[in-house]
């Protein structure tokens, strides 16, 4: 656990801003106390002074976590805030997006917002502006994050990640999970599945329409002989 490095802030703090803008110095200086961010295992965490002395007295191979996390670092150096940040941002959020009930489930799942569920947005919000969700009650929402660009996997999601809100995160996430266009004739049947052509019985086999009959001649020959009997008797 150490504090960030100037690099690391500027990174961090660039990020966040893009949701609160100045209200950045309201997170440092807190009338409950002063906070601070520290870096562990990549992740940055956001806590009181006063816990982070108290958390001095544990090694860092120890540590599991510290405060709230706020997001990570990635290999390539870049910043990702997570969901625990939210409650925290919300607050101070410059722009923001109010949707409506009927569409609040679906996006909570990972979908995504269209027109008709939009219940109003900050005025002047820019494309691709950094926006904190809410309910109609003023309730901050958060969807399923990463599993939207995993749902879309192997498809075309130009038209589905051009509705409402998706951050540059999103689009940059994108990136990373594409591979490659899969061609219909590529696709390959999974494993176990059955053909159902192949197991529905054959039409054209002499079994399919031959043992009908024979099991119909059998029939009226037992038929004639217990008449006869009958006659017999």
């Amino acid at each position: 656990m150490r504090p960030l490095t100037e690099e690391e802030t500027r990174v961090m703090f660039e990020k966040i801003a893009k949701y609160i803008g100045e209200n950045l110095q309201l997170l440092v200086d807190r009338p409950d106390g002063t906070y601070c961010f520290r870096l562990h295992n990549d992740r940055v965490y956001y806590v009181s002074e006063k816990i982070l002395k108290l958390a001095a007295n544990i090694s860092g191979d120890k540590l599991v976590s510290l405060g709230t996390c706020f997001g990570k670092f990635t290999k390539t150096h870049k910043f990702r805030l997570h969901i625990t940040a939210l409650d925290y941002l919300a607050p101070y959020a410059k722009y923001k997006v109010w949707i409506k009930p009927g569409a609040e489930q679906s996006f909570l799942y990972g979908n995504h917002v269209l027109k008709s569920g939009l219940g109003r947005i900050t005025e002047n919000t820019c494309q691709y502006q950094g926006v904190v969700v809410y309910s109609m009650a003023d309730v901050p929402l958060h969807p399923g994050g990463e599993e939207v660009l995993l749902e879309q996997a192997g498809a075309d999601a130009s038209e589905s990640f051009e509705d409402v809100g998706h951050s540059s995160d999103a689009r940059e996430m994108l990136k990373q999970y594409y591979i490659g266009d899969v061609h219909p004739n590529d696709l390959k049947p999974e494993s176990g599945s059955k053909d159902p052509l192949k197991d529905a019985p054959c039409k054209s086999c002499w079994s399919y329409w031959i043992l009908p009959i024979l099991g119909a001649i059998v029939l009226g020959f037992l038929y004639r002989y217990y008449m006869a009997e009958s006659k017999s008797s």
